[in-house]
């Protein structure tokens, strides 16, 4: 499997929308057809979450909104309890694939946390 990540492109450790169109145009898509394809498949990915149909990624994990129950607070304004409207919040559940790959890059890593156990300058 190529990498197509290079550390010295991120910045703070986060990979960003733009990095993502980077790596796709790295594996041979256009800059616009890259930036189309991410847009098609987030959309895609919001309007079925959104509609209370989980993704299921084979292999790479499961997009889904998890719904809690309704709670009850004080308006300390009103000085009553208050009924909240039930949170929902996305979930994502990682794939067999994903977790396996996760399991080889930390065993690849050595007992010391660097990649190929090298170690670390003090």
């Amino acid at each position: 499997m190529e990498n197509y990540i290079e550390n010295e492109e991120i910045e703070d450790g986060k990979i960003k929308r733009t990095e993502l169109v980077n790596m796709l145009r790295k594996k041979g898509y256009t800059k616009r057809d890259a930036i189309t394809v991410l847009d098609d498949v987030f959309e895609v990915l919001t309007e079925a979450i959104l509609t209370d149909r989980p993704v299921m990624i084979h292999g790479f994990g499961t997009f889904s909104i998890t719904h809690f129950e309704s709670g009850r607070g004080w308006d300390i304004a009103k000085k009553e309890v208050v009924e909240h409207r039930p949170p929902s919040k996305p979930r994502f559940m990682a794939g067999s694939c994903l977790l396996r790959a996760l399991r080889e890059s930390e065993a690849a890593k050595g007992e010391n946390g660097n990649v190929n156990g090298d170690v670390a300058d003090a």
